[in-house]
């Protein structure tokens, strides 16, 4: 069983650019933004989509699948919000301002 961290180890973690995964091990802090598991993947499927995406290794086709499934959950998730936020506003007078001085409009049409 392994010890519970120290409280310098607690605070070395909790600040940003803590160790990673891929580093070497720090004392023991090596898991503490990865997780390291064992899956059976279908071989055939694992070939055509490390063909079809480019990725090198199993890892990334993996780590890429649940980052784009992720993604995708939030997309599915923000569309379920869909004309059930209250807005207030006049959109007129909204696209009649005046840019800020040096921007341009980038949904302005030119004629």
């Amino acid at each position: 069983m392994r010890a519970p961290l120290s409280r310098s180890s607690r605070k070395l973690l909790a600040k940003p650019g803590a160790p990673e995964c891929n580093t070497p091990d720090t004392h023991g802090l090596i898991h503490y933004r990865c997780m390291r598991t064992n899956i059976v993947l279908d071989e055939d499927v694992v070939r055509e989509a490390m063909a079809l995406s480019g990725e090198p290794t199993k890892k990334a086709l993996v780590d890429r699948a649940l980052r784009e499934f992720l993604q995708r959950q939030r997309l599915l998730d923000f569309r379920a919000h869909f004309g059930k936020i209250q807005w207030e506003g006049d959109l007129d007078q909204m696209r009649e301002r005046q840019p800020a001085h040096g921007t341009a409009r980038r949904h302005q049409r030119h004629r």
